[in-house]
C-alpha cells in the first residue's frame, strides 16, 4: 500500500505529531507500506525516517487573512494532487483537517476526484460567539461541504473520545460510521528526563517555589488573562510562582507587563515569552512541578501541554472543557477548575499547593502510566493499522 500524507501547518508540536506518527508506521509496516509526506519548504525533515518520502511544497500555507490562506492551501492541494496521481499513491491522509474543512470539501467537489482519502481531527466545532443572519448562512453552506466531505472520505480519525462525541452529536446517522477514535499519540522515546534543580539552575529559576507552567503560544482561548486574574486572588501564604513560556499570539508582552502592575504579581509570575526551542521545552516541563491550562469554555480540542505534561510524569491544573475534563478524571492525572472562572481556578491552585505530595507519590505516576500505556505511540499506530485492515477496500 502506498500513502501519502500531507500537513500544510507542520509546525510547533504538529512537528512532533507527524515525525512520531509517520516513523512509527514506517517502523511497524517496513515490508508492506510505502510512505510519503507533502510539506512545506522549510519544515526540517532530519527527524523523520530514512524510508519515508519527502515532497516540499511550494505554497506556504500559514495562518492570516482567511481568504488568503485558504487560497494558499488550495495551491497546496493542487501540487498534492499532482504528487499523488504522477507518483500513483492509493491513498491521500489529510494529518490536520480541522482548519480546511471548506477549501478540502470544495477542491473534491471542484475537481470531483475520486480516490481514497482519510482525514484525521484535532478539534470539534468551537462556538465563535457569532449569531447573526450571515454567520448562520455561512455555518449552513460549512455544513453542507462537510457532509460532501465526510461522504467523500473512506474514514475520519478523532484524536479524542470526547471530541468524538460532541463531533458525532451532530451528524445524521447514516455518516456516523465513517468516524474512528484513535488516542492521540504520545511518543516517549528521546524524552529527556532532567533533574528538576538542575532543570532550574539552567532556565534560572528560584529552588525554594512551587512552579507552575504555562506552556505555550498566548492565544485568547488558553486564557492567560484568566491565569492571572486567579492568581491575583492568592494569598500571600501560597508560594507559587507560575510561568508563562511561550510565543506572544493575542496576549502581548505589554498586556501581561500591564496585568502584573495591576495585579502586584511581580513575586508570583516569570515571563519567557518567545518561541522556545526544543530542546529548551524539556527543560521546562523538567523543572516544573505541574501544568496548568486555563482554557476557555470555547475550546473543544486536543492540548499539547496536556500530553506533554504526561510524558514528564507532571500533574495538571486544567479547566473541565470536553477533552480536557474526559482525561484528567478518567485517568486522575490532575484537577479540574470550572472554565472561565478565576476563583474557582484560584481554590484549584491552593488545593494543589496544600496536596502536593499527592501528585509525587507512587500511586499518581501509576495513573500517568496507565494514560501513556493506552495513548502510547506503539498501540496508536495499531490501531490505525487495524482501522486501515477493517478498511480493506482502500
Amino acid at each position: 500500500m502506498k500513502i501519502l500524507f500531507f500537513d500544510p501547518l507542520s509546525g510547533g508540536h504538529r512537528k512532533k505529531y507527524c515525525e512520531d506518527f509517520l516513523n512509527e508506521l514506517a517502523i511497524q509496516t517496513r515490508s508492506n507500506m510505502e510512505i510519503g509526506l507533502a510539506v512545506s519548504e522549510d519544515f526540517d525533515t532530519t527527524g523523520l525516517d530514512k524510508s519515508i518520502r519527502i515532497y516540499k511544497l511550494k505554497n506556504k500555507v500559514r495562518p492570516g487573512n482567511l481568504l488568503l490562506f485558504y487560497i494558499k492551501y488550495l495551491k497546496s492541494l493542487i501540487e498534492v494532487n499532482n504528487i499523488f496521481c504522477r507518483d500513483k499513491y492509493e491513498v491521500l491522509h489529510h494529518l490536520y483537517l480541522d482548519s480546511f474543512i471548506i477549501p478540502t470539501s470544495l477542491f473534491y467537489l471542484l475537481f470531483n476526484r475520486d480516490y481514497s482519502l482519510i482525514g484525521v481531527l484535532h478539534w470539534a466545532e468551537m462556538d465563535s460567539g457569532r449569531y447573526d443572519i450571515l454567520y448562520r448562512l455561512f455555518k449552513r453552506a460549512e455544513r453542507f461541504l462537510w457532509f460532501q466531505l465526510i461522504k467523500k472520505s473512506k474514514f475520519i480519525i478523532i484524536h479524542g473520545e470526547a471530541i468524538k462525541i460532541k463531533i458525532l452529536s451532530g451528524l445524521p446517522s447514516e455518516l456516523k460510521d465513517k468516524f474512528y477514535f484513535l488516542p492521540y499519540p504520545i511518543g516517549i522515546k528521546g524524552t529527556e528526563f532532567i533533574a528538576k534543580e538542575k532543570a532550574r539552575e539552567y532556565l534560572c529559576l528560584s529552588q525554594e517555589k512551587i512552579m507552575l507552567l504555562a506552556f505555550g503560544g498566548t492565544r485568547y482561548e488558553k486564557g492567560s488573562d484568566i491565569l492571572l486574574s486567579a492568581i491575583s486572588k492568592l494569598p500571600e501564604s501560597i508560594n507559587i510562582i507560575v510561568v508563562f513560556a511561550g510565543e506572544e499570539k493575542h496576549f502581548t508582552r505589554e498586556y501581561f507587563d500591564t496585568k502584573i502592575k495591576e495585579y502586584k504579581l511581580i513575586n508570583k509570575v516569570i515571563l519567557r515569552l518567545g518561541f522556545i526551542k526544543d530542546d529548551d521545552m524539556q527543560y521546562y516541563y523538567s523543572a516544573c512541578d505541574g501544568v496548568i491550562l486555563p482554557y476557555r469554555k470555547n475550546f473543544l480540542g486536543q492540548s499539547g501541554p496536556l500530553t506533554f505534561a504526561a510524558k514528564y510524569c507532571k500533574p495538571v491544573i486544567a479547566s473541565d472543557v470536553l477533552e480536557l475534563k474526559h482525561i484528567v478524571i478518567k485517568y486522575h492525572t490532575g484537577i479540574c477548575f470550572i472554565a472561565e472562572d478565576e476563583d474557582s481556578l484560584a481554590e484549584k491552585i491552593i488545593e494543589f499547593h496544600d496536596n502536593l505530595k499527592k501528585y509525587q507519590n507512587n500511586k499518581f505516576k501509576n495513573n500517568i502510566r496507565k494514560y501513556l500505556s493506552i495513548s502510547s505511540l506503539q498501540n496508536s499506530i495499531k490501531t490505525y493499522i487495524r482501522i486501515i485492515g477493517m478498511n480493506n477496500s482502500l
